[in-house]
């Protein structure tokens, strides 16, 4: 989907700060711009105003690259920039991730706006997705977190909400899923010895 043209310059830094990625959060391989992408036609689709689309495509470069907030609110504006900065974790916690206490930022979002709560669980859904899709064996753990933030962020959309259970079920039965397909693959070579040629 073309986004409409005055989100393009967001979009612009979103692409530019795939080439400065100085951060591998969440993972070293995070497709930064096609994440924006979905997170801007999520944000239309649920009716959210331009402030809101343009912090839906910005929200993970002060993460991941030298783009600051005062970098965000010249290119987008102060209230994009503010809803950024809800948003984002204490940037701290890319030296040491295992020290991000979900519970405790879950309760920050939780105290901020219905746009912002929307906003911050559709990033969980979309990440919580690409990653559980590609490594499976953190998909059980990427689930249960995936549910705590639903169930905290209750003033997000029921569709949002309803989505994350699903998505949340999915992720528990990945590395089983995983399993079964490498077991079709290992069956199928084993009957059609000419497919190892």
């Amino acid at each position: 989907m073309q986004l409409p043209i005055q989100y393009q310059a967001a979009l612009a830094v979103a692409h530019q700060a795939t080439s400065l990625k100085t951060r591998t959060w969440p993972t070293p391989f995070f497709p930064v711009h096609h994440h924006a992408e979905q997170m801007a036609t999520e944000a239309m689709r649920l009716n959210l105003d331009s402030a809101a689309v343009k912090a839906a495509i910005l929200h993970d470069l002060v993460l991941m690259s030298p783009i600051t907030l005062d970098d965000i609110e010249r290119v987008a504006g102060h209230e994009t920039a503010d809803l950024v900065q809800l948003m984002t974790p204490d940037t701290r916690v890319l030296e040491n991730p295992a020290q991000f206490d979900l519970t405790a930022y879950c309760a920050d979002v939780a105290r901020s706006s219905t746009v912002v709560q929307t906003l911050v669980l559709m990033d969980w859904l979309q990440t919580a997705s690409l990653i559980g899709a590609s490594s499976p064996a953190l998909a059980p753990g990427l689930g249960l977190h995936l549910q705590q933030v639903a169930t905290a962020l209750h003033q997000a959309p029921h569709v949002l909400q309803a989505r994350a259970a699903w998505i949340a079920s999915w992720l528990e039965r990945r590395p089983y899923e995983q399993q079964v397909a490498q077991y079709a693959v290992q069956s199928s070579l084993r009957s059609n010895p000419v497919a190892n040629l």
